[in-house]
């Protein structure tokens, strides 16, 4: 095995084809925004002209990505400004007043029996009861009910300093939301980065074939979420899926605690009479973030039922201790590493696939819905068992990609 990662490949064109494909999709604007809610809001009577970004819905004022409590609330209604959804977000609209086509504007409450009319520069106070309408030069204050100020547009929310679900290959502390679906695409180079000894035109790895991985989650409430992932090496397919126990970033929690259960086949989970082999593990993530900035993690990892016949394993399960950290740099970068030292010794000692235990570094960009991820590693394998089982002794350039598609 050893020879043959160490010699080296023919060059092939479409080993960089998800390199041009994650800059494509750096580049593709944010078509999932949905202007159109906005301006409908804005053109709404009763809605609050001084609240001018996409915070009115969205969680970013930029727009795009998750959306807050007013946002869901408004989707649940049909999009459709309803009487209930005007009651229960008194600060997104307005009760003393309405905005009408043309700048018109009518100003309820000004005194007892009459209304005022706002036209440009005009004011005219109509008086009900005795059906009469009269200009005036500004607002009545004698006697006058002052009209309650317009409530003051919450600041925008921080966006996490976590920008993806793993690390490199470590579950990160991050909740998915409810309704959210993403996908994931994970790529690591064969050959390794820091030694080119008999490979001239290796390209520190770029060159040679690479080991990758697809898989897609969804959030079925803002605490659970289930995951579907595939790599190409063992062709193993992993089912895994997260709870959220306490979050930090939506809740005074002084640390967010998330718990993972998973499943992984090989073969594409074929059944042992094919070469399958199933390895069942639970995952326990604790997260803590400071100042918005940096996270700090440590995942507690158990596989169990790794020792067959003819995989020579010593040991049918593996404790490991995840450690990972991450620094946010700017809004849209951020530097992250990770180690997952064995506690109960290597279960695969003559394995040259798990020599050493899984170490990694990254260097991650994001847009509003899509993290590129810049990736040196040792471990070929990205199933949640398969990173906790480690890697050869060497460094390999990879690289994951991430998209919300909702």
């Amino acid at each position: 095995m050893r020879h043959a990662v160490q010699t080296g490949f023919t060059y092939r064109p479409l080993a960089l084809l998800p390199v041009w494909a994650s800059l494509f999709l750096l580049a593709v604007p944010q078509v999932f925004g949905r202007p159109i809610y906005f301006a409908r809001y804005k053109a709404f009577m009763w809605s609050r002209q001084e609240l001018n970004t996409c915070a009115i819905c969205h969680l970013n004022p930029k727009g795009g990505g998750p959306r807050n409590e007013f946002g869901q609330a408004y989707g649940r209604a049909g999009h459709q400004f309803t009487e209930a959804l005007r009651t229960q977000f008194p600060d997104r609209f307005q009760r003393d007043r309405a905005h009408l086509s043309g700048g018109v504007e009518v100003v309820f409450g000004s005194e007892p029996g009459s209304i005022l009319i706002k036209d440009g520069g005009n004011t005219y106070k109509v008086d009900l009861a005795a059906k009469d309408l009269v200009a005036v030069a500004q607002e009545p204050s004698t006697g006058a009910k002052t009209a309650a100020a317009p409530a003051p547009e919450k600041p925008a929310v921080q966006r996490s300093p976590v920008f993806d679900y793993v690390l490199v290959d470590l579950r990160s502390g991050k909740v998915a939301d409810k309704g959210e679906f993403n996908f994931r695409f994970s790529h690591r180079f064969s050959t390794p980065v820091f030694n080119q000894n008999n490979r001239p035109y290796d390209m520190f790895g770029l060159d040679s074939f690479a080991y990758t991985g697809f898989g897609v989650s969804y959030g079925i409430s803002n605490r659970l979420a289930v995951d579907v992932y595939r790599q190409a090496l063992n062709r193993k397919i992993e089912f895994s899926g997260d709870l959220a126990l306490l979050n930090q970033e939506k809740s005074k929690a002084p640390l967010t605690l998330l718990a993972r259960a998973a499943v992984e086949g090989k073969n594409d989970f074929a059944g042992q009479g094919h070469n399958g082999h199933y390895i069942p593990s639970i995952q326990l993530v604790a997260s803590r973030t400071f100042l918005n900035r940096f996270t700090v993690m440590v995942d507690p990892t158990f596989a169990f039922n790794l020792k067959r016949p003819d995989n020579g394993a010593v040991e049918n399960t593996l404790v490991t201790i995840g450690l990972g950290g991450s620094i946010k740099l700017r809004e849209n970068m951020a530097i992250v590493g990770e180690f997952i030292p064995r506690v109960s010794g290597n279960p695969f000692p003559g394995d040259f696939i798990h020599a050493e235990p899984t170490a990694s570094f990254g260097f991650q960009f994001r847009t509003e819905r899509h993290v590129f991820e810049f990736v040196i590693s040792n471990s070929w394998e990205t199933t949640t068992a398969g990173s906790a089982l480690g890697g050869p002794d060497e460094k390999h350039i990879g690289f994951n990609i991430f998209r919300r598609i909702k």
